[in-house]
């Protein structure tokens, strides 16, 4: 009679922009092994099912979220258990929320379910550098408020508010920190780190990466048209966002950066937090040595400034009049129809204006050459 493999599960988490989603996605997409099985394939990220499954307050608000996901969470459990009956040593589950959303009550309930039906738990959690963070973090509340109304100072990570509670329920000898930094990640990518952290028997070639980033005409576009409509009306758009980061998404060019000033001014105070994140991963965050950005925002509303080649987007694309007394508003008007029709023309007009390729064609065409092996 066969003996049952050791059971050890890897629960993966990290902050906003390290990754996460790329990781998620290989896992999905990738098959099963005769080693190793990924829990939850559909979307890969199965933050809002565990932290429904394991926190209570959590839970009472799910008929809220529409039919489709309670259904969803009805039947987590469930699949997950099926998953953890298999004869395999090495399974994966994948949550963001890991650290800044469960609380030490909701990791104990999640602890105790898991021991349950695995031998070995650990976690492995990616960290950024708080100045990196900042930005990344910036560029989210400009989805979804004015830039009168986005803070830096509340903005640097609370690394030991975070994991120490992690570290507390599950041991701080199960907790694995990786450096989110591509000299300190295996060949320089977080996937191919987080495959070799684990163990996981799966090859290069099944690698998927996705770039989450905007340029910084991309957060211009959004920025405008959150400041323009939240001035004139006191309220937000969440679908208009949602297909106006598609288009944003398409306007190619560098990333948006906020100066060194600004930055270290949103860091201030949280020196002790920093120093206690160092200690876990045995080396300097890094942020110190950046070098200063040369078109950093000096201030924040210069997020709200078009460079010449998005105002010629507007124009020729949008149909924004070129002599425009205020262009950002005027765009905002374009913008909010061309949304709420979904419209694809616009879509298709912005990549011809930018000479960018459509991505969904890019990613067709890096999936046949991994299966071709090229």
């Amino acid at each position: 009679m066969t003996s049952s493999p050791r059971k050890t599960l890897f629960i993966h988490g990290g902050m906003q922009k390290t990754g996460s989603t790329s990781i998620q996605v290989t896992l999905s997409e990738t098959p099963t092994t005769p080693n190793y099985q990924f829990l939850y394939r559909e979307n890969g990220n199965s933050g809002y099912y565990l932290r429904s499954m394991f926190d209570a307050s959590f839970t009472g608000n799910v008929h809220e979220k529409g039919k489709g996901r309670v259904a969803g969470l009805h039947n987590f459990g469930d699949r997950i258990e099926k998953f953890l009956e298999r004869p395999k040593s090495i399974f994966v589950i994948s949550s963001e929320m890991i650290g800044s959303a469960f609380g030490t009550a909701s990791l104990t309930m999640m602890r105790d379910w898991f021991a349950r039906k695995v031998d070995e738990m650990q976690v492995v959690l990616y960290v950024r550098e708080p100045y990196g963070y900042i930005e990344s973090l910036f560029q989210e509340q400009l989805k979804k408020r004015s830039v009168d109304f986005v803070k830096l100072a509340r903005m640097s990570p609370p690394y030991q508010a975070w994991f120490s509670e992690v570290e507390e329920v599950f041991g701080a000898d199960k907790v694995i920190y990786r450096h989110f930094n591509s000299a300190k990640l295996r060949n320089g990518d977080v996937v191919s780190d987080f495959i070799a952290t684990t163990g996981l028997d799966l090859p290069e070639s099944s690698i998927v990466r996705k770039n989450e980033g905007l340029s910084r005409r991309g957060v211009t576009v959004i920025a405008n048209f959150n400041h323009q409509l939240a001035s004139r009306t006191h309220s937000r758009d969440l679908k208009a966002t949602r297909w106006i980061t598609r288009l944003a998404s398409q306007l190619p060019g560098p990333k948006l950066r906020l100066s060194n000033e600004l930055l270290l001014e949103a860091a201030s105070g949280t020196a002790g937090d920093i120093a206690w994140m160092e200690s876990r991963l045995g080396c300097p965050l890094g942020h110190l040595k950046r070098k200063p950005a040369p078109d950093g925002l000096t201030e924040l509303r210069q997020v709200l400034d078009l460079d010449e080649e998005t105002r010629r987007w507007a124009v020729d694309v949008l149909g924004v009049p070129a002599q425009s007394a205020d262009i950002g508003a005027a765009m905002t008007e374009k913008l909010q129809v061309a949304a709420q029709a979904e419209d694809a023309a616009i879509l298709r007009q912005t990549r011809r204006h930018f000479a960018v390729e459509d991505p969904e064609k890019a990613e067709r065409r890096e999936k046949r050459a991994a299966q071709r092996g090229d």
